[in-house]
């Protein structure tokens, strides 16, 4: 067998794992650019006059929020969380990523009665404002980091530890929990 043949046979093996972990990985990406909408909705919300387009703004990353981080979670939490909890066990990167998933619900919880409140006449005041300032920026740093976290420490380390019979059933399961 000549080099390159080697090459060849080795290099689906990595190509098909990173394929399985892919929609979760266009998560991330999709997550980075809301993240960026969030950032400007904090940077501009105290001196803006344009509360309309605010208002939109923050209903954009709400739904993204609602729908595709649910929906992300959701495949984490059903399909790979299970799969790395049988082969590394539960404490450690699996344990910290679902305190973090809680702990960015939360967040996302206190944002959206912010948002109500700013939605009403009297909720366009200094403190409504600079709590959805405040809990933006938080989340922005929070959901950030939990992506940086996942990229760089929880995806690799999957592929790494799961077999592929098993990073294949994942990825098959993260498919089927899509809308």
């Amino acid at each position: 067998m000549t080099l390159p043949d080697i090459m060849l046979v080795s290099r689906p093996v990595k190509s098909e794992a990173m394929d399985y972990l892919s929609p979760l990985k266009i998560g991330h990406q999709a997550g980075q650019r809301e993240l960026k909408l969030l950032s400007r909705v904090a940077d501009t919300i105290e001196e803006s006059s344009d509360h309309e387009q605010i208002i939109a703004n923050l209903e954009e990353v709400m739904q993204f929020f609602n729908k595709e981080l649910y929906i992300h979670f959701r495949q984490e939490e059903i399909a790979l969380f299970p799969a790395l909890i049988s082969v590394i066990g539960r404490e450690g990167v699996v344990s910290a990523m679902l305190g973090e998933h809680q702990s960015i619900w939360k967040a996302i919880d206190l944002l959206s009665e912010q948002i109500d409140d700013f939605k009403t006449a009297t909720g366009k005041n200094k403190n409504t404002i600079q709590s959805i300032k405040m809990l933006s920026r938080h989340i922005v740093g929070l959901l950030g980091a939990h992506i940086e976290k996942e990229d760089t420490m929880l995806l690799p380390l999957s592929e790494e530890v799961l077999p592929p019979g098993v990073l294949q059933a994942v990825g098959e399961q993260i498919e089927s929990l899509e809308p």
